[in-house]
Order: C-alpha cells, then structure tokens, then sequence
C-alpha cells in the first residue's frame, strides 16, 4: 500500500432518499405495486429512506425490539403474515403497535391477492402516517429490486476528471492534465468501433461492494467537449450504439508530456524548497534563487506522497523513479478508487505513435489476463509479468 495512488477526488454519499423519489423515478424498477391507502392522504415527499437497509422484522414481531434499524423499509411476506395469524388477536396488534412507535418510511406486504391480510394490521401503521404497499410478487423479487435501488443511492461515490470509453469490453479511464489530449484519445477509440461513456466529469460509485461503475453527468450525457471543434453529440456523429451509459472501471490510462511533467516537478520541488526554508526562518524569495533542475528532478523522487498535491504528481514521481528509456509503455502502477485497486498505465505523448492503438493493446492484454487456462501439463519457466511486455516498435514515433 506504500506506493498506491489514490484517485478519487472527494468522494461523496447520498444521506437520505425521499419515498416520493423511490417510488415516482424507480417505480418501474420496483415493479407492480398498490398503494393501499389513499394516495394524497400522506405527503411521501416527507418521508425519508436513510438506510439501506431492507428489514424483515422476524424479531420485532416476536417481542425483540432492541437494535432495531429506524429509518428503513420493512417488509412483510408470507412468513411474517402467518406468524402474525398463529398470535393471540391482543398479542398481535400488540406486537404491530410497538413496530409502528418507530420511524419507518414505508412498509411493503409482499405476494399481495394471493391471501387476505387484515386490514387492521394495514390500518395500525396508516394511523401513525406510515404509508403501505403491496407487492404482486413474491418477497425475494422484491428485496432484491428494493437492495439494488437503494445500493445505486448510498454507495460511495467520487468524481475523476477525465473519459471514460470501453475497449473490448473494458472499461477504460482516460485521466491526465488538462489540454493533455483525453477528449481527443476518446474520439480516435470511438472512432474505431469503440463505445463512449463521459467526457470531462467521470462519475464513479463503488456498487455491491467491490464493483468500480463509471457514468457521465446527466446533464451532458453523451456530449463531448473537443478543443477547436466545441461540444460534439456522440450518438448523431457515430450513432447510439457507440454510446453506453454505465461500465465498469477495471483500468486506467494516465497520458503525460515529459516537458510538461518536468516543468511541473520542478516547479513543485521549488515551492517545497522554499518552505523548508522559510520553516527555518529563512526568509527568500523563490524568484530570486538559483536552483539546479536535474538536482530538483532528482531529489523530487524522494519526497514522500503526503507531500504531494495530488494523484498526478504521485504518478510523475513513479515514472521518473522506474521508467525506462525511449519505452511508450512505463510499466503499470497501483492506483486505489473508492478502495478498489486498478492498475495505471502511463503513456507519453511525445513518444508514442498511435496512441489508440496503444489502448487497445492495453484493453487486450486485461482481458487476456482475466482469462483462465488450464495448467499446462508441462510448466514452462515463463514469467509474464507488466515488465516483460513490450509493444511492437510501429508502436513508437520514429526520430
């Protein structure tokens, strides 16, 4: 973990859905659903999901109220029911009543028309102001639909600034400085069959847990920005099936001038040079002095990352630290998203001929590599490893 990269750049998480949005945006998510009270009667705009929890209330019901989870969905199926029905009448209103004290948004009674569910039941949370549902489906469909909408809500999220396309089904993240050419990068891909997903704004959320999925702003989804030409529409320029909504993020390209990268170091190893000894009570001028670039570029791969700026100086430093000469392909490096690890792949610009061409090797190779062969019979002393992989020389600009 001592030299991963972290991209994310400030992640962010939804608090709290309102059941007006859940039920009017995802209603077809969902599925059919009845509203068992009269819809006006109770504002849904008012009541708020803030977990995502979906709660069966097995131990509620059976008098356990403790550490119980406010604030979140509860669903009713065919267990619950005829559980409620084998109680004494006191003891089952009993048992509702106490659920109902607590702040929840809505409940749901699943597999509803296939058997009766007393309407006092229904009528205990309709007092509280509590709106209920039923659901014509069974309880799993519905926990699993519900589980899924509101894992798209809370998940962690973060926004790269960058492209995002898919390369033979992988889902590439272009980043890089500005002007550096990424919008341009995407537009060659693109134009070789590839699919666009954002431009400029890549938002990110970590899905189910370990899922890394990559989508444009809605605002301008499928446009994107090319430096000379203005705003370009994806769909009417290629048509709409180069445009894909959502991928997921599985490898990143980090594109880089040399010029530019040394500039930029070097002016940051002056800026660092400059407080080291203003914090010795040096009072200077960095205008004023002389320093020595190479010495600069040498001691910049030292410094430690948590004095870095941010993710693209941490990338600069790994790239003079190990690259090698005249190689379009620097190696790969572990860059970290939302606590999900991917791998980075430098190219320079300056050196490299087509660099489409370039990630699509990239995008093969990933895919290759996801591949599981069986164990050859015979082992080979053959290490394939990202240092050992060089790209063909038409690869390189000529001199």
């Amino acid at each position: 973990m001592e030299w991963t990269i972290n991209l994310d750049q400030g992640i962010v998480s939804n608090k709290q859905i309102d059941l007006h949005s859940l039920m009017y945006e995802k209603r077809n998510d969902i599925g059919d659903i009845v509203y068992l009270f009269p819809a006006e009667s109770i504002n849904l705009r008012h009541k708020q999901i803030k977990h995502a929890t979906v709660i069966r209330p097995h131990f509620a019901l059976c008098g356990y109220i403790n550490n119980f989870v406010t604030d979140s969905i509860v669903i009713f199926g065919r267990t619950e029911i005829e559980f409620l029905n084998q109680l004494d009448i006191d003891t089952r209103y009993q048992r509702i009543e106490a659920l109902s004290n607590f702040e929840i948004p809505c409940v749901f009674f699943t597999n509803y028309g296939e058997y009766e569910i007393d309407q006092k039941l229904i009528d205990v949370f309709l007092n509280k102001d509590i709106p209920v549902f039923g659901f014509k489906n069974k309880t799993p469909v519905l926990l699993f639909r519900l589980m899924d909408i509101l894992d798209d809500v809370f998940c962690p999220k973060t926004m790269v600034h960058g492209s995002l396309v898919e390369v033979f089904s992988v889902g590439i993240l272009i980043i890089g400085d500005s002007g550096i050419g990424k919008s341009e990068l995407t537009m060659e891909l693109v134009g070789r069959g590839h699919l666009f997903v954002a431009d400029d704004i890549v938002l990110i959320m970590r899905k189910l847990g370990h899922k890394l999925l990559g989508y444009g702003n809605q605002s301008v989804k499928g446009w994107i920005e090319i430096r000379g030409a203005g705003f370009i529409d994806i769909t009417k320029y290629f048509g709409v099936n180069r445009f894909k909504p959502i991928t997921e993020v599985e490898h990143v390209i980090f594109l880089y001038s040399e010029k530019n990268m040394k500039e930029k170091v070097i002016s940051a190893m002056k800026g660092l040079r400059v407080e080291e000894m203003k914090a010795k009570g040096i009072e200077v001028n960095a205008d004023e002095l002389n320093f020595e670039e190479e010495q600069l570029l040498e001691e910049f791969k030292d410094v430690p990352d948590e004095k870095l700026v941010d993710a693209e100086m941490m990338i600069y430093k790994r790239i003079l630290k190990f690259s090698r000469e005249n190689r379009t392909y620097e190696g790969t490096y572990e860059g970290i998203i939302l606590g999900r690890k991917v791998s980075i792949n430098p190219i320079n610009i300056d050196k490299a001929r087509d660099i489409s061409i370039i990630v699509e090797a990239i995008a093969s190779r990933y895919n290759s590599l996801k591949c599981q062969f069986e164990e050859p019979k015979e082992k080979l002393n053959i290490k394939i490893l990202p240092e050992n992989y060089l790209f063909p020389p038409s690869f390189y600009k000529e001199d």
